[in-house]
């Protein structure tokens, strides 16, 4: 009988201390969760309503990019081709799309590369480029 109680008091024991450690385990974790929550709960200044309103929206461009007006083609054009976009054999112009032969105004679109379009009427050439004003925008071939 002697040797089975030692053996149950080292047991009991060893089930003590394997208890102790895992509360002790268990306390580190909930003291490092605290520290935690007190940072995300601390008060977040951000910007006033009056701030706000002075900023401008990212999304939306305030300025036309890329306008070229065209000069007096001598039939009266003169007005602003605003060059948005080129995709293969088509070009955005003005927010409309169009092709070799499609007519803008008083003048033909003539030739589409990768990066310009010519329109011409019965007397001149106008280049319209697409401009690389932000250095974020690639524009590959």
């Amino acid at each position: 009988m002697k040797i089975s109680n030692k053996f149950f008091i080292i047991l009991f024991l060893l089930y003590t201390s394997s208890i102790s450690n895992e509360n002790n385990i268990i306390q580190n974790e909930t003291a490092s969760q605290e520290q935690i929550f007190e940072r995300i709960s601390k008060v977040r200044v951000g910007l006033k309503k009056e701030e706000l309103e002075i900023v401008e929206n990212p999304f939306i461009s305030s300025k036309v990019q890329n306008k070229i007006t065209t000069q007096d083609l001598n039939d009266g054009i003169n007005n602003i081709f605003v060059l948005k976009a080129i995709m293969s054999n088509r070009a955005k112009i003005n927010d409309r799309w169009y092709k070799i032969g499609d007519s803008i105004e008083n003048a033909i679109i003539t030739n589409i590369s990768s990066e310009s379009v010519v329109i011409s009427n019965q007397n001149e050439k106008q280049t319209l480029k697409i401009a690389r004003e932000n250095p974020n925008v690639q524009i590959s071939k």
